[in-house]
């Protein structure tokens, strides 16, 4: 890839997401993840109605729904003290998926690349550094997994690594979870 215009650290739902949207669009798009894909990840084990009917609406729906989630019309929720809370959705048109967060990250990340974003996995992100006044592009440092060192400057780059996220950790923005 010829220099990337937005560089997205973080291969997630969000990252994958946002990289397919402005692949889409024509940007060039850099996608990397610290792990190697698929990964196991015991959290995102479902989409609410809210995430289903996005995903539907940016037209990636489709690429979850061929992997057969289960269809679900409500939450039932039981604490260890055995305090329990059920809700239905109500309205018959909304479900949620049921879907291990691998085949969804596979899903997203498919549709991505299709959309032409690259993507480096088994990258890790040390830091951003911001590019200041005067037009200067934000750097971005990182390290594959042989060590080699990897410095990009792209017009934008995009932390959706997660709460402890070194991007926005380096440029002072991180906030204590409460």
């Amino acid at each position: 890839m010829n220099r990337p215009e937005v560089v997205i650290a973080g291969a997630g739902p969000a990252g994958s997401v946002l990289a397919t949207l402005l692949a889409r669009e024509g940007r060039r798009v850099l996608l990397m993840d610290r792990a190697t894909f698929p990964r196991p990840k015991a959290c995102g084990e479902s989409l609410n109605p809210g995430g289903v009917r996005a995903l539907m609406g940016m037209g990636l729906g489709e690429a979850v729904e061929r992997l057969g989630p289960a269809r679900m019309k409500g939450w039932a929720l039981q604490s260890p003290e055995g305090i329990s809370v059920r809700a239905d959705f109500g309205d018959p048109g909304l479900c949620a998926w049921g879907i291990p967060r691998a085949s969804l990250d596979a899903a997203l990340l498919g549709e991505a690349r299709s959309a032409g974003a690259e993507f480096l996995e088994g990258v890790t992100v040390l830091g951003c550094q911001d590019g200041g006044r005067g037009g200067r592009p934000p750097v971005l440092f990182a390290r594959n997994a042989s060590g080699a060192s990897i410095e990009l400057e792209p017009k934008v780059v995009v932390g959706a690594d997660g709460i402890r996220s070194r991007v926005s950790g380096s440029l002072g923005w991180r906030h204590s979870p409460r």
